[in-house]
C-alpha cells in the first residue's frame, strides 16, 4: 500500500479598489430667478448634498421648485439657495 501525503493549500486574497472622485465643485454664479449671486452645484453633488435622489432633483427642477442652469458641455448645474430652500420647506 503506498502513503500518499495530501497538500491542502489555502490562499487569501485581498482587493482593494481606488475611486478617483473630482472635488466637489462649487462656484458662484449670477441666478436669474433668485436675481442674485448664488453657489451653483453640480447635479450629483446636489443630490449628496441635499440626500435626496437625482430622479427627484430632476422632478423638482422640471416643476420650478429648484432652480438649475446646464453649462456649455451639458452639465447640470442647480441652484443652491433654491435648493436649500426647498430642502428647509419639506422639513417644515
Amino acid at each position: 500500500m503506498s502513503h500518499l501525503k495530501k497538500t491542502l493549500t489555502i490562499t487569501t486574497t485581498r482587493e482593494y479598489f481606488s475611486m478617483k472622485m473630482r472635488p466637489t465643485a462649487v462656484f458662484t454664479a449670477f441666478c436669474e430667478r433668485c436675481r442674485t449671486d448664488v453657489a451653483w452645484l453640480y447635479l450629483n453633488d446636489a443630490a449628496v448634498f441635499g440626500r435626496i435622489p437625482v430622479r427627484k432633483i430632476f422632478r423638482l427642477i422640471e416643476s420650478g421648485e429648484i432652480h438649475a442652469r446646464e453649462t456649455s458641455d451639458c452639465q447640470m448645474l442647480v441652484c443652491h439657495e433654491s435648493l436649500t430652500q426647498n430642502l428647509s420647506e419639506k422639513e417644515n
